[in-house]
């Protein structure tokens, strides 16, 4: 059989459909965390709170889910995704949880002017046997502008670490966790804003 018969017969299966040259991929899921209040009623502001990008440890840089099963071995999902790269919805949750919060109270007096920078050490769904953390580690710098030199001046440097667990072994429980934390950290962010609120420069 010469050499075109034998390619004819090579198309003519292709084109049939008999054989299947290509495979279908798994779905890539997309997902985001999201501060979402309840009701907002928009109000002036009673103080200006600047939340600066947060930067993030390079391993964490990534649009895909990272897993840790010891304390060395990393795993990245490639079909569980964020929608956006951590950093970015992180500095997104804190600056929305502290807006909101800061249009609805008065103890803050509205002539005073805030700074938050951040660093993310730690960002990740940590795997037990039954069992999930959600981990995150950031680091905070608060800074409060000065009137008489016209400057933020650095007043504090916090650390959060919170690990959240859920016996539900699924994305849907690590995203609750992982709200959960950053809803935490959000709360005492502004906790330290009231902390120092008002005080004599």
């Amino acid at each position: 059989m010469n050499r075109k018969i034998i390619l004819f017969f090579i198309l003519l299966i292709i084109l049939t459909g008999c054989v299947k040259i290509t495979s279908e991929r798994p779905k890539i899921h997309y997902y985001v965390i999201a501060f979402s209040p309840d009701n907002f009623e928009r109000k002036e502001p009673s103080a200006k709170i600047e939340v600066e990008p947060f930067t993030i440890s390079q391993i964490y840089h990534t649009d895909k889910f990272i897993y840790r099963t010891n304390e060395y071995e990393i795993t990245k999902d490639f079909y569980n995704r964020w929608i956006i790269k951590p950093d970015s919805f992180i500095t997104e949750y804190i600056r929305n949880y502290i807006h909101f919060n800061i249009l609805h109270d008065d103890n803050i007096k509205q002539r005073e002017k805030f700074k938050i920078r951040g660093h993310i050490y730690e960002f990740y769904a940590k795997i037990e046997e039954k069992r999930l953390d959600a981990v995150i580690n950031l680091s905070v710098e608060l800074y409060r502008f000065n009137n008489i030199k016209k400057t933020y001046d650095l007043i504090s440097i916090k650390n959060y670490c919170k690990s959240t667990s859920t016996e539900e072994t699924s994305v849907n429980g690590y995203i609750r966790s992982m709200k959960k934390d950053l809803n935490d950290i959000s709360k005492n962010i502004l906790k330290d804003i009231y902390k120092y609120s008002g005080e004599i420069e």
